[in-house]
Formats: C-alpha cells, structure tokens, sequence
C-alpha cells in the first residue's frame, strides 16, 4: 500500500501496522512527534492529539481512538532498535511494555460532561458522597491548587481529553513510571498535608514526572477526580445517568461490580499490568489491587481514593468507588497512585 498526495506523488508505503499509511494524519504510529497540533492523529474514525515527544505505539490493537490510543515516550536514540512485536513469556503482553512509559488518551466530548459523578459501593449506587468532596479545594487546600485545576481543566476542554497513565505508578530511580511488569509503588502519602504537598508524596512525584518542556508537550499530574469519572464515562457511558444504577449493578457492569475484573482477594499487590483480565481499553488496574489517591478532597481533612484494593473485593470496591484517608498517611500498603498528562 501506499500514500498518494495531492499531486498524484508516492509519497511514503504503509506498513503492517499501519495499512493505510499517510491515512492517520500528520502523526504516523512509530515516530517522535516534533509538535502539539489538536487532532494531529486520526486512527480513520477518530482523531486525538498527540503531544510532543511522545510516539504512537505500532502495535495495531494499542491504535484505536475508541479502545485505547496508547502513546510511548521513547529517546529518539532508541527509537530505530525499537522491538514492536516480541511478546513476553505470559503471552498477553509485549517486551517494549516493559521499557517505557505509557498513557491511554481519553476523549472528553464537551464540558457538560467533564464532570463528577457519584461512584459506586458494596452493591449500592453512592449516591451523594461527592456533595462532601471538592475539587479544586479553595478552603483548605495548599496555594496553587486552584490555579493547577483550572489550567488541566482548559486543556482538556480545548484539546478535547487528556491522557491517563496505563499503569499504576512504579517507583524508578525515585521518580514516578509507567509501565508493564514493575513492583506497584504503595506506601505513599497523598503529601505533607491538606495544605502542603511536600516533596515525597504523590502529588509531588506526578508533578516531577514530566517538567522538561522543550521535549515534552505535556504536564503531568496526580489524577484528578474529575478525570477518574471521565474515564469511568468513556468505559462505560451510562455511569453518567443516575438511573441506569440499579441495571448496572444487577448485570454486575465493570464501574458498578468489577469482580473477576480486578486484582481481589489477594494478601498483597500484583505487579503492574500483570493480566489483560485487569485491563479496560488499555487500560490496567482501575479495579482492584491498590487504593489510588486523587486531587479530589473530602470533608475538610481527608483526600479521595479510587479504585478498590487487592484485600476487598469487586462488589465491595469496584472501579469507581470513592474513599478518602488522611492525606500524611504514607503507612499502607493499599495505596497506591496514577499520572495524568494535560497538553
């Protein structure tokens, strides 16, 4: 197959992973993007932007728009020995997984739907436990609280998403990574406190995972609840109509009862991305394994948790379910984090 341009030249020949070649827009799967452009990337049905310094994976399952767009960073000097297609002995995954960050791109469609919405718990919709949570919190929160809220929250409006760690956060030379295989980074504390992030909690190390913007164009976070949700949404669209609760519990729907589809009943975590079983659209450990802090606060104390643990089990914390701790609490194993990146 080939690419022709306008004025009838080959331009370029497509390849097994991407048939239909120039077809996917300015950004082509396996190559460095040299700028952010909104919707720089079109899979034939859906377009995304793909930020600076990132690579579109050449594993055509990891392509899709509507399943899991999957972005790699990888050194441009490693980029030509770059292996797409050995897989690892577990036979699910592939080797290149394993050796550099990963993020999944979430579409928002408008701003009425960038939004919270309740969760779910032990068999029952949680009807009402956002109306005691904030985000940003402007009463107790630390100083730049705000203002980080309201920059991601225009970004995702105007680039219409974000993009959502595929893993959970592993620890790498003392920064926060993202990739398959990896020992899940728990005991961590949200930060120093309500008010105060430090430097050794997760907000801190989501914040230091990307700072270098003349390579990358992004800023990298601590999730938000509000993108939680959003995900949530893209998974499973009826998480936003409170009245479809009741049917997404009796049919035991992944946000609502995520049992048999998250790391349950276990007496520690599973190591990052260990079985497709725990993935969404690309997407692992939403449900289950580790309690994963968000910017979300609750109450005037406490900061809000997502995702169930491995010591529960999927009716009791499925992929949506809220808690909150002590944001000091760096003391348990059940919590855990995920990065975000805004453009």
């Amino acid at each position: 197959m080939y690419t022709i341009d306008a004025d009838g030249n080959i331009t370029e020949e497509g390849t097994n992973e991407n048939p239909g070649g120039g077809q996917t827009g300015s950004v082509q799967p396996g190559e460095i993007v040299e700028a952010t452009e909104k919707d720089n990337y079109s899979d034939g049905e859906n377009t995304a932007t793909v930020p600076a310094g990132f690579v579109v994976s050449k594993i055509p399952e990891e392509q899709k728009v509507s399943t899991g767009l999957v972005i790699y960073d990888i050194p441009e000097d490693e980029l030509a020995d770059v292996d797409w297609t050995t897989k690892n002995p577990d036979g699910e995954s592939y080797k290149v997984q394993t050796l550099y960050n990963q993020f999944v791109w979430i579409p928002v469609e408008n701003d009425a739907e960038f939004i919270r919405y309740d969760g779910y718990y032990d068999g029952n919709y949680d009807e009402g436990f956002i109306d005691d949570c904030a985000e940003p919190d402007t009463t107790n929160g630390y100083a730049t609280e705000e203002a980080e809220f309201d920059a991601m929250n225009e970004s995702v409006l105007r680039y219409d998403g974000f993009y959502v760690g595929r893993y959970e956060a592993s620890e790498e030379d003392g920064k926060a990574a993202s990739k398959q295989g990896k020992s899940v980074w728990n005991y961590i504390a949200w930060g120093d406190s309500m008010s105060s992030i430090g430097t050794e909690g997760a907000v801190y190390k989501a914040q230091q995972m990307y700072t270098d913007k003349n390579t990358y164009g992004v800023t990298s976070t601590l999730i938000y609840g509000v993108q939680w949700d959003a995900i949530m949404a893209w998974i499973e669209p009826r998480y936003k109509d409170s009245n479809k609760a009741e049917e997404l519990l009796s049919e035991k729907n992944y946000v609502a009862n995520s049992t048999g589809k998250g790391y349950y009943d276990a007496d520690a975590p599973t190591t990052t991305g260990s079985s497709s079983v725990y993935a969404v659209n690309n997407i692992y450990n939403l449900a289950g394994n580790v309690a994963e802090w968000t910017m979300e606060s609750c109450d005037t104390d406490f900061r809000v948790n997502r995702g169930g643990v491995y010591n529960s089990s999927g009716s009791i914390g499925p992929a949506s379910v809220r808690s909150s701790n002590d944001p000091s609490s760096d003391d348990s194993g059940i919590m855990g984090f995920r990065v975000t990146l805004y453009l």
